[in-house]
């Protein structure tokens, strides 16, 4: 790519539409959840059926990113990033325009392409920037985006939602991509594919979303049907048959998906490791906490938004403090510590009983679980590229992004699942039943996140004893 071509043409609007794709990954997720009770309740869905409202984005995503970087290599970084732009407006609007609910989670799933697409290219833009202070004010930018995602996607989501309705949630996303791509043509350079000859693991990459969603659809089965009905076990079995399948593939591949030998290197095996206490502690406070808010205290869309406000912000604070954080500790014990401060958090979440409790208890929990998330997920990026040779760094960020996303979409399943399970089995009012079913899933992230803590030391051993000896 000519870098010096993006320099010249407004650094500022090529920074905005870069950010503008990290921006729409998290914004998305927090302005879905908030509308999720409308969505079920506009087409009937079971609590189990509406996780795939947010499963349905999350696996495309999380599986098709490498795929998504190789044609990126391909096509061109531009291209690529353009094409996933307005895949990702055309899924959006069409989720917008969803007669039924079975039409919703194919515009959801085709969002999620177009954000597989979309991402790794942002990335791939800014990383060939061969000014230094320019490239890490872009990374930086992009990272400021993530947190406003995050800081005000429920907010906005709540507003939506209560003033305009739920289709507008997805309409507010499509225009938002849709001025990004509009911008990527006038702004960013014409660039040339690098290596037309790249292998893109399509067939790779479709074994193992497929078999990712029948393992999402046996986790959800056991609740709905029990753990031996034929269609659980039908289930399972096809999602072992994929992934078996997409690991033979991978294992004889000239180019796998995946260069395994990375995973050998100590931090990217343990940051990898990691990523799903981050995740579930993330994921739990979000999708659980604010179905929790609508559906077990009942409060409007705009009142459970402007409820995790603290959160957003406590998000944007926690990327600083993590630097610092980093600057003096080793990255496990700020990982590690930090996923504690998440278990903690999730705990105190758990408590909250009524709304009497958002203040005493659930916004102080939130303020935490803001911090801790945003100090353990840099932490976790940090050690993602910390041993990997230069020339793999572009591949190992995607093994973490990969883990990252599909960590995500399998928390959203699993939680549900629990909480769906649990009150089912609860006696007491139906609030009650609810209100427990979440409080269960709550405690079962805070233990996903202790797990994560304590495996990131012992699978990072032989990194800590180089750096101990050093």
């Amino acid at each position: 790519m000519d870098t010096t071509a993006v320099q010249r043409k407004r650094p500022g609007l090529v920074g905005a539409i870069l950010a503008a794709t990290n921006f729409l990954a998290v914004f998305d997720g927090f302005v879905v959840v908030v509308a999720l009770p409308a969505i079920q309740a506009r087409f009937t869905l079971d609590a189990l059926t509406a996780q795939w409202v947010i499963t349905a984005y999350a696996l495309p995503l999380g599986g098709l990113l490498l795929a998504g970087g190789r044609c990126g290599d391909r096509f061109g970084t531009h291209r690529t990033m353009r094409a996933g732009l307005w895949t990702f407006t055309a899924g959006a609007v069409l989720a917008g325009l969803a007669p039924t609910g079975w039409f919703l989670l194919g515009a959801r799933a085709l969002q999620g392409i177009g954000a597989a697409l979309a991402v790794p290219s942002s990335f791939a833009l800014i990383s060939a920037q061969a000014d230094p202070a320019r490239r890490n004010k872009w990374f930086g930018v992009v990272a400021i985006a993530g947190g406003s995602g995050a800081a005000f996607g429920a907010v906005l989501g709540g507003l939506v939602t209560e003033g305009l309705g739920w289709r507008w949630v997805f309409w507010l996303s499509a225009l938002i991509a849709a001025a990004a791509a509009l911008g990527s043509d006038r702004v960013l350079p014409r660039d040339q594919p690098q290596h037309q000859s790249t292998r893109l693991g399509l067939v790779s990459a479709a074994l193992s979303v497929t078999g990712l969603m029948a393992l999402v659809f046996a986790l959800t089965a056991i609740d709905r049907y029990g753990a031996t009905a034929p269609v659980t076990l039908t289930s399972a079995a096809a999602a072992l048959i994929l992934l078996g399948l997409f690991a033979v593939r991978e294992a004889h591949a000239t180019t796998p998906l995946i260069h395994w030998p990375l995973l050998r290197l100590p931090a990217l095996r343990a940051s990898v490791a990691g990523m799903p206490g981050e995740e579930f502690a993330y994921q739990g406070t979000v999708y659980i906490g604010l179905l929790l808010l609508q559906q077990a205290f009942g409060l409007s869309p705009a009142t459970a938004g402007l409820a995790f406000v603290p959160l957003g912000i406590a998000v944007l604070c926690g990327s600083p403090l993590a630097t610092r954080l980093l600057n003096r500790l080793n990255w496990t014990t700020v990982a590690s510590t930090t996923l504690i401060g998440c278990a903690a958090g999730l705990v105190l979440l758990s408590l909250t009983n009524s709304r009497d409790d958002l203040i005493p208890v659930f916004i102080p929990a939130l303020v935490l679980l803001g911090l801790t998330t945003a100090v353990a997920a840099v932490a976790l990026n940090a050690a993602a590229g910390k041993d990997v040779p230069l020339v793999h760094k572009g591949v190992a960020y995607g093994i973490h992004e990969t883990s990252t996303n599909l960590s995500g979409a399998l928390a959203v399943a699993g939680l549900s699942t629990i909480a769906q399970a649990t009150a089912g089995h609860t006696t007491g009012t139906p609030t009650w039943q609810i209100t427990h079913g979440y409080h269960v899933a709550l405690l079962a992230a805070a233990t996903a996140s202790t797990i994560a803590a304590i495996a990131i030391p012992l699978l990072n051993r032989e990194s800590t004893r180089a750096e101990s000896s050093d």
